[in-house]
C-alpha cells in the first residue's frame, strides 16, 4: 500500500481577541489548505505528546477511517480557548509523523 501524499497550498494562525471571547487569552484559530491524493476527510487535532516547548503548539493531520469522498483543496480547522493572546509562539503540523508546514506568525486581532 502506497503511502498517502499530501500538499500544503496555505496555513495561516490568529488569534481572535476581540469582546466577548470566551477565555481570558481570547481564541486561536488555525487554518490549512491542503490537496491530498487520499480524498479521505482530513482534520487537524493536537498531537500527543506535545513536546517541550509549551510556545509552540504542535497539531496532527488525521484521516477519517469512514470512506467519504471529499474533493481538494481541503480546509481544515483548528480552534483553542486561550489563557494568554501571546500563549503561542508558533504552530507545527505534522502529517504522518513528519513536519508539514510552520506557522510562525500568529497576529493578534483585537
Amino acid at each position: 500500500m502506497a503511502l498517502e501524499k499530501i500538499k500544503i497550498e496555505h496555513a495561516e494562525a490568529w488569534v481572535d481577541t476581540m469582546p466577548m471571547q470566551p477565555t481570558p487569552g481570547g481564541t486561536l484559530h488555525v487554518h490549512v489548505e491542503l490537496i491530498s491524493d487520499n480524498h479521505g476527510r482530513h482534520f487537524l487535532v493536537k498531537k500527543v505528546p506535545q513536546g517541550i516547548n509549551p510556545a509552540e503548539l504542535l497539531l496532527e493531520i488525521k484521516v477519517s477511517p469512514l470512506e467519504i469522498y471529499i474533493s481538494n483543496p481541503q480546509n481544515l480547522t483548528y480552534t483553542e480557548g486561550l489563557t494568554k493572546p501571546k500563549q503561542y509562539n508558533a504552530v507545527e503540523i505534522f502529517f504522518e509523523g513528519n513536519s508539514v508546514a510552520v506557522i510562525d506568525d500568529i497576529p493578534v486581532i483585537s
